[in-house]
């Protein structure tokens, strides 16, 4: 963390990924990123420190083309610059990756953040949206990554800095539970979220967070 002035400190984090880190909507022609409703929150609760998110999510990248994103983003910057990264990715590669695949690239750039940034790593599952109902392959696959991923960061070594998943099957982000009422409110177009659900999302992120930030003095 870097001393902002003599009394606060701030709180650098990178939000990594696709069209659903950048909040797309409206057919791409609005954006609402679910890391401003996570700055809300996190500023809200701890006013000791000053929360500063980059959000670099590119519609319609996949978890190979994020990794390699994500190692040039490194590349290019002082480390350690970011206390924390998050990664959220994977539902572009759905259709044509293995699950191995998907899941070793996602767990790539979880391991490239325990490399650079100095206070927690996060990856959050892949969402469950339409696609999921009528395609099972694509449904399969999807529990498959999820599972790799969750196991990955369950078993990996718990030292700074910590890793933590966040499933948002936990967080009342399920196309699959939700009654049609939900989905309207929830959902754009039935893969992105509306304004609603990325506010959700971000709720989501901070919910598991707010254990780490806690311990930060």
């Amino acid at each position: 963390m870097e001393n902002k002035d003599a009394g606060t400190k701030v709180f650098k984090i990178l939000a990594h990924g696709d069209s659903i880190t950048r909040g797309y909507y409206s057919n791409g022609y609005r954006y609402h990123p679910y890391t401003d409703k996570l700055k809300d929150l996190l500023q809200a609760k701890y006013s000791h420190l000053t929360f500063d998110i980059t959000t670099q999510g590119i519609n319609g990248e996949t978890t190979t083309f994020m990794l390699n994103r994500l190692k040039t983003t490194f590349e290019q910057t002082e480390s350690p610059k970011y206390d924390c990264l998050i990664i959220l990715g994977g539902l572009n590669d759905m259709g044509s990756k293995p699950a191995e695949d998907i899941a070793r690239n996602l767990c790539s750039m979880v391991d490239l953040g325990r490399q650079h940034v100095t206070t927690c790593c996060f990856a959050v599952s892949v969402p469950y949206c339409f696609p999921d109902c009528s395609n099972s392959l694509y449904k399969t696959r999807k529990d498959e990554v999820n599972k790799i991923l969750h196991d990955y960061i369950k078993n990996v070594k718990e030292s700074p800095p910590t890793n933590h998943f966040v499933d948002l099957t936990q967080h009342h982000l399920n196309f699959l539970a939700m009654s049609d009422t939900e989905k309207q409110l929830v959902f754009d177009d039935r893969i992105h979220y509306s304004p609603e659900g990325y506010d959700r999302l971000g709720t989501a992120v901070y919910k598991v967070m707010k254990s780490v930030i806690r311990a930060l003095k």
